[in-house]
């Protein structure tokens, strides 16, 4: 816990961090984003779009076998609608947690996170 407080401390001061000299843990790192996120004003999808979000996952059942635009097409368009309603700060910030989130998944057979 000390160790996530100190690389919180760091954070939160700008201080420049390698995280790659071992000092801090993978899982010191990732219990300190969780917290950044939790810690979060508003969540990144934010309050007011959340409901757009669920309504655009439901797409896929009402638009699948139709002739029309594939439901894929429809969700992907809304989706990035939906994505300019974000906060610019927000959406930097999900912008580079999902790149994150793809080079976890990219290295699945390493890290054990499937």
């Amino acid at each position: 816990l000390k160790k996530q407080q100190d690389l919180l401390e760091k954070i939160n001061k700008g201080e420049d961090l390698s995280l790659v000299d071992g000092e801090f843990s993978i899982h010191e790192c990732a219990s300190v984003l969780k917290t950044c996120l939790g810690n979060l004003p508003e969540p990144l999808v934010t309050n007011s779009c959340f409901p757009a979000h669920l309504q655009v996952a439901l797409l896929h059942d009402k638009y699948n076998n139709k002739e029309d635009k594939s439901a894929a097409d429809k969700q992907t368009f809304c989706t990035q609608l939906l994505l300019e309603l974000i906060p610019e700060e927000y959406f930097k910030l999900l912008k580079d947690l999902l790149f994150l989130l793809h080079g976890v998944c990219q290295r699945e057979e390493e890290n054990k996170m499937s």
